[in-house]
């Protein structure tokens, strides 16, 4: 993460590219995120990029085609954090072992038709969370809305 974030906390800019509908990549952060050919692209590894909390970063980080960069890390990593804790229910087994109660479904924007997304993007985003010992139901729904 070095190349994309400095030990003080700030994202490493880059030169500004346009890429996938008008996106104006000015970081190394949303260039990891969005650009596949980007040198980064490796930083997180199959597994890690299946995860729900990078799901999270990528959707608030990259946002939308008007997304607003910030200069430091540390704004993104706490609405992060505050979104994960906020969608996600934890408990504590008979064991005394803390368990996520809740489960996670992605909904392919990909396989959608066209009254769940508007735009055909690989930037929209639809999560299903399911939290099972409450018995919530909690939709995260982001279409993409290009600026042009």
């Amino acid at each position: 993460m070095k190349d994309i974030i400095t030990d003080s906390g700030c994202i490493r800019g880059c030169v500004d590219e346009l890429m996938d509908e008008n996106f104006n990549i000015q970081d190394k952060l949303r260039e990891m995120l969005i650009n596949p050919e980007s040198t980064n692209s490796d930083v997180f590894g199959p597994q890690q990029k299946s995860e729900f909390l990078y799901h999270l970063l990528k959707l608030v980080c990259v946002g939308g085609a008007l997304c607003q960069t910030e200069e430091t890390f540390t704004e993104w990593k706490i609405a992060i954090k505050s979104i994960y804790k906020d969608l996600l229910s934890i408990h504590i087994d008979s064991h005394k072992n803390v368990r996520v109660s809740s489960k996670v479904f992605h909904i392919d924007p990909e396989g959608s038709n066209t009254l769940l997304f508007p735009i055909t993007s690989r930037h929209n985003k639809c999560y299903i969370i399911i939290d099972q010992l409450e018995n919530i139901l909690t939709i995260l729904y982001k279409p993409f809305q290009s600026f042009w």
